[in-house]
């Protein structure tokens, strides 16, 4: 994923994976780049010599010939001695090794998000660029999310944003002027089941089927409903 509010400002890039490569034949390292377009069918062509081969070449728009001597040295030293599409010479191999989780981020100057939508990401093999290629992707755009909470009594709203899947959400509480934050925040949970209107036509609480505090991570912490200050957010039902 891929992140910036004007093609001027550098780009932030996010990686989150979930990688199990459990084979002899596939190193921990791999070289990684953006090419020129999204796959086809070849993503995963059981053979890895004919596997991504529809993403073409690495971004290079600027023509910089990475053949030449010191082509390495020079993309560490400045972002502009680099192909635009070379992660591998600019921030080194990326690392997979078997059932791990992988996040990281990291600021591109080169590359605007307008540029690489519609591109790919590919990983080789191993640590060569020339390498067969492991896998590829394509470079799509994530649509920020909004989710509106509004309750009648009291008069609250919430307001959850999230704009990718690898940002945090920020909470916004509107709360009328009589009713202090504290206390709004007091009476607050997420539920597991949403309400069901169809109760409040027979007469029915619509809160009274909810079920318990979401907590998808089942967690067991003595800070549930604590706000003390040795608690860090992880420690929460959700």
């Amino acid at each position: 994923s891929s992140s910036s509010s004007s093609d001027s400002l550098p780009t932030d890039l996010f990686m989150l994976g979930n990688v199990g490569i459990v084979s002899s034949l596939v190193a921990p390292l791999h070289a990684w780049s953006i090419r020129d377009y999204a796959p086809n069918d070849d993503y995963y062509a059981p053979a890895f010599q004919l596997r991504c081969a529809s993403t073409g070449l690495v971004y290079n728009p600027n023509a910089v010939d990475a053949n030449t001597t010191g082509y390495a040295a020079a993309c560490q030293a400045q972002d502009m001695a680099c192909m635009d599409g070379d992660l591998t010479a600019k921030y080194g191999p990326v690392t997979t090794p078997a059932q791990a989780r992988q996040r990281f981020v990291l600021v591109d100057t080169q590359l605007s998000v307008s540029e690489i939508l519609g591109r790919s990401l590919v990983l080789n093999t191993d640590t060569s660029p020339t390498s067969p290629l492991l896998a590829c992707a394509p470079i799509v755009e994530l649509q920020p999310h909004t989710a509106v909470v509004s309750l009648s009594s009291p008069n609250l709203t919430l307001t959850f944003s999230q704009a990718t899947p690898f940002h945090p959400t920020r909470v916004l509480l509107t709360v009328p002027p009589a009713l202090a934050v504290a206390d709004a925040v007091s009476m607050l949970s997420l539920r597991a089941v949403p309400t069901r209107p169809s109760t409040a036509e027979r007469g029915e609480s619509p809160c009274g089927l909810t079920g318990a505090v979401f907590s998808p991570w089942t967690v067991s912490n003595p800070c549930n409903g604590s706000l003390a200050t040795a608690c860090t957010p992880d420690q929460f039902d959700a």
